[in-house]
């Protein structure tokens, strides 16, 4: 969800190991980025990642939204 957010699904040299989503008590998720997606975000001023995240037993869902640096 994170990289579709940040429009780099399909872009090469960008692996799904660099996002990582740590919970945090009481208050959603908190998303770490390393690599060259962490570079990209840099450059394109992004303030943070909100994630919401939701699962049961058949299924797991989680959705996230890029928010500028000045929105933050």
């Amino acid at each position: 969800a994170v990289m579709k957010a940040l429009g780099v699904a399909a872009r090469g040299g960008v692996r799904w190991l660099d996002v990582e989503v740590r919970p945090r008590a009481n208050e959603g998720a908190n998303v770490a980025l390393a690599g060259p997606l962490r570079d990209l975000c840099a450059k394109q001023s992004v303030g943070a990642i909100k994630v919401a995240l939701g699962h049961c037993r058949s299924y797991a869902t989680a959705s996230a939204i890029v928010m500028e640096s000045d929105e933050y």
